[in-house]
């Protein structure tokens, strides 16, 4: 349970690197990172003392969801002020792959089953139907970035 209420971390942890240390930081606003990590910090820690004392560890949790949040809408606020015109996110291309990565998501949960084995062989298969799955289901999309990687590696294999 812990685990899951952690999920919506890892989203939100790596679109914030994203543009934090890939777009920000690349493009010289070192004080401007810098200052919002700070910002970011005292707001966990004021929030993170009370909702700890509240409601213990699940205060943690929302704590640690929130902080990313927070992090991850700061640092997009600032980024489209400094770089005007650029679309940092697309709400269709997130609606896709987010559907692109339940589907399978959902039909690999239904189908495994643990073993009580300490090593389960099924998970390196089950990995590769969930990309299977995965790129299928952006290829009905019509997803560009992937139809044209796809068109490439068909032209060079048959020149």
């Amino acid at each position: 349970l812990i685990l899951k209420l952690l999920t919506p971390m890892a989203f939100f942890y790596i679109y914030s690197s994203l543009i934090g240390s890939q777009i920000l930081y690349n493009i010289g606003e070192f004080r401007m990172v810098r200052n919002i990590l700070f910002f970011v910090l005292i707001f966990s820690l004021v929030i993170g003392i009370y909702l700890v004392n509240t409601f213990q560890l699940f205060g943690i949790l929302i704590t640690i969801n929130l902080t990313f949040i927070v992090l991850t809408f700061i640092y997009y606020y600032n980024a489209s002020k400094l770089l005007k015109g650029i679309r940092l996110f697309s709400f269709d291309y997130f609606k896709n792959y987010f559907i692109a990565a339940l589907i399978p998501s959902i039909v690999i949960l239904t189908l495994y089953k643990p073993q009580n084995d300490k090593i389960d062989f099924l998970i390196p298969i089950y990995g590769i139907v969930f990309f299977v799955f995965y790129f299928l289901i952006l290829l009905i999309f019509r997803e560009n970035y992937l139809l044209n990687h796809v068109r490439n590696l068909f032209i060079k294999k048959w020149r």
